[in-house]
């Protein structure tokens, strides 16, 4: 049996989710938001809302406008020297030295149709070494114990696939994650984080700069299609934005979107309550699923920052 911690510091706010697995299964113990304008840091905020929680280990994330994230194709023959060639080649589209830096990967897998013939699909994600330590600070003067994971922005969703299946056998499937100050765009292949922008305008700035974020994602859309992707028919939102009114008819009108609720996650012990907030709590939730075996996303824990011991 296993508790993880799902820390997602939103901005004006420190959402928490915390999980308990065993036996193949997982439940909801706790979902809890802080606001910070009632406390003087965010980790004394975090120390609040973790009153009388336990866990055995947390997750975190980085905001995506603070990361780099780079999508490639190498050939398959560089497999054997794969960590050599992608730092060459990451670190000649950065604004700053790679020493200065960590770095996470994954080998995707090769989708017909959607990878180019004999070539190695990779996600890598990149963010300042200073940086991963400040996170890892905060969580640890919150929780008193360091996070495991550092996560880059709305990749972190990709792990709800663990307890909503409909998303990772969809051959394509977005997700929009809608908060306060700020607005992210995960797009997945059959489950796997193909896709993700990051936008620093939010549900706050909602209907005053509405003009602005449509014309935002659509260029987001577009770079997706620029670089091969498919059309998007539908999208599912999450995030503090879900149930603004009118939402569904204005991305229906702007990006051509049907908007979706995420279906009923596989989760034990799920209260009403706890239903209505799926929405709001989706990244926390997420950050706490990506602390299984069976995470689908980056950790910025490596190198000089890499956590230690086994939680699992």
């Amino acid at each position: 049996m296993a508790r993880w911690l799902g820390i997602d510091f939103t901005g004006p706010s420190i959402r928490l989710a915390l999980l308990r697995s065993a036996y193949r299964r997982t439940s909801v113990e706790a979902l809890r938001e802080e606001h910070l304008s009632g406390h003087e840091t965010a980790s004394a905020a975090l120390r609040a809302a973790m009153t009388g929680l336990r866990a055995d280990a947390s997750a975190a994330a980085l905001p995506g406008n603070r990361c780099f994230l780079r999508h490639l194709a190498l050939p398959a023959a560089v497999q054997k020297e794969l960590s050599n060639v992608l730092s060459f080649e990451v670190e000649g589209t950065l604004p700053f030295e790679l020493d200065d830096a960590v770095m996470d990967h994954r080998l995707l897998r090769s989708i017909p149709g959607a990878d180019q013939p004999g070539t190695l699909p990779i996600l890598a994600g990149v963010a300042n070494t200073e940086e991963v330590r400040e996170r890892i600070g905060l969580v640890l003067r919150g929780t008193g114990q360091e996070p495991q994971r550092i996560g880059i922005g709305a990749l972190p969703l990709s792990s709800l696939t663990q307890i909503v299946p409909a998303l990772g056998k969809a051959e394509v499937a977005a997700v929009l994650d809608l908060d306060d100050e700020h607005t992210d765009l995960l797009i997945m292949r059959r489950g796997e984080p193909r896709f993700m922008r990051a936008l620093t305008r939010g549900a706050r700035n909602l209907p005053a700069e509405a003009t602005a974020l449509s014309r935002d994602l659509k260029q987001t859309i577009s770079a997706w299609r620029v670089g091969g992707g498919e059309p998007l028919e539908v999208v599912f939102v999450v995030g503090s934005g879900r149930h603004i009114p009118g939402l569904d008819a204005w991305i229906q009108s702007e990006l051509g979107l049907t908007v979706l609720d995420l279906p009923r996650p596989m989760l034990d012990k799920l209260t009403p309550e706890h239903e209505a907030q799926l929405p709001r709590f989706a990244k926390a939730i997420s950050l706490a699923l990506s602390l299984s075996r069976r995470a689908t996303d980056l950790d910025l824990r490596q190198g000089p920052v890499e956590a230690q011991q086994s939680y699992r």
